[in-house]
This record gives C-alpha cells, sequence and structure tokens, in this order.
C-alpha cells in the first residue's frame, strides 16, 4: 500500500533532498567579493570575481543517496524489516551530510574568503534539516506498521 502516511514522509523526503540543489546554504558576503554556498558548490555573486574551487562531490553523493533511499524505501512497502534497515541507512547518510556541511566545509569556506558565514540570506541550509525531520517520522511509522502486524500475528 503506497497511500500510507510514511510514504508521504519519505516523498516529502525526496522533495526536500532535491530542493536542495536547487537554494544557497549559506551565503559569505565581503567587500571584496560575495559568496553562495550550495550543495554543488561555491559561487561567486558577481561574475567578475574568481570562484575558489572546493571538492563538493562528496555533498552531492551523500545528498543523491539520501534522497535515494528514501525513493527506494517508498516501494518496499511489503518489506517493512528491509525498509527500516535501508531508512537507517538513509537517516545515517542525511546526518553525515549535515555534519559535513556544518564542520567542515563552512569553516573551511570561512577560511578562505575570511568572512563569517551568513545563514539568514538562504533556506537551502534548512532542507537537510527537514528531510531528516521526514526520515524520522517515517521510520516511527513504519515501527507502528511493524509492531500492528506483529500484534496482529500473535492473535492469530
Amino acid at each position: 500500500m503506497i497511500q500510507r502516511i510514511q510514504s508521504l514522509f519519505l516523498l516529502f523526503a525526496v522533495i526536500a533532498s532535491i530542493l536542495t540543489f536547487f537554494f544557497p546554504l549559506a551565503s559569505f558576503w565581503a567587500e571584496e567579493g560575495s559568496y553562495r554556498f550550495f550543495i554543488t558548490g561555491l559561487q561567486p555573486l558577481f561574475t567578475d570575481l574568481s570562484p575558489f574551487r572546493i571538492n563538493a562531490i562528496p555533498l552531492i553523493i551523500i545528498t543523491v543517496l539520501t534522497g535515494l533511499t528514501a525513493l527506494i524505501v517508498i516501494f518496499l512497502y511489503k518489506k517493512r524489516t528491509m525498509q527500516l534497515r535501508i531508512l537507517r541507512f538513509g537517516i545515517m547518510f542525511n546526518i553525515v551530510l549535515i555534519l559535513l556541511i556544518l564542520f567542515f566545509y563552512v569553516p573551511a569556506i570561512e577560511k578562505l574568503t575570511s568572512v563569517d558565514a551568513d545563514y539568514t540570506s538562504g533556506i537551502g541550509i534548512y532542507f537537510p534539516l527537514i528531510c531528516l525531520v521526514f526520515l524520522f517520522l517515517a521510520n516511527r511509522w513504519i515501527n507502528k506498521d511493524e509492531k500492528l502486524i506483529r500484534s496482529a500475528d500473535r492473535l492469530r
């Protein structure tokens, strides 16, 4: 049954991971140049600035893995234990993504640009957090379904 509440949560998690690609995670405002940090890399706000090169491939891969695991779990509705296992990997990928952004990439960019990050100008930083919340909610509801099925099996 694809029309379960956890399927909606998983679909919202997929949408949130896709939206992460389109919105900036942080901005770096300086007099000599302003930059925006997307999941795909650091982009200058003005075209006459030379962009700093950072390796954002791990962020892209982890974001795609998070979205794919949520999408795969939607279609494994007949195998709830398999859903739970794969969903745990999706949650782990998302936590690693958030930790990489906040504790590795943003401090490295702050060091490169000599400017503190501004998270208020972009809403992209919230999408990995929203995705994580939806993954946890889906996990909770899949667990509830599994407990309900097990209790019904006991009664037979």
